[in-house]
């Protein structure tokens, strides 16, 4: 994986080293959806948030995870990715993305 990914997947899944979300990215109050969407974590299914740009997508993610990480998901079972941050049209860093994580991060748990 380039260089630069890598960093880049590091920098925005902080919570590998620290095993918390940073308080910046969550906010102090809940996103409508949040307690709408923790009723579906258990079913193993794909959620899908979509939305105008900046309408919370993000902080509600960084919120869920929070959530995760205080209730006992290891820290190395969350992977964040922004693919805003992906330029060039390379839909193949989404593979060496998550390979990455699968390999180096969770141990393959």
């Amino acid at each position: 994986m380039e260089e630069i990914v890598l960093r880049l997947v590091e920098n925005l899944n902080e919570h590998w080293k620290t095993g918390m979300v940073p308080e910046r990215l969550k906010e102090r109050t809940k996103r409508d959806k949040f307690d709408e969407i923790l009723k579906y974590l258990d079913d193993r299914q794909m959620i899908s948030i979509v939305g105008l740009r900046r309408t919370g997508k993000t902080t509600l993610m960084f919120q869920l995870m929070d959530y995760l990480l205080q209730h006992g998901t290891k820290k190395e079972n969350i992977l964040y990715f922004s693919f805003d941050e992906i330029t060039g049209g390379k839909p193949e860093l989404i593979d060496e993305i998550i390979q990455h994580f699968v390999i180096h991060v969770s141990n393959n748990d």
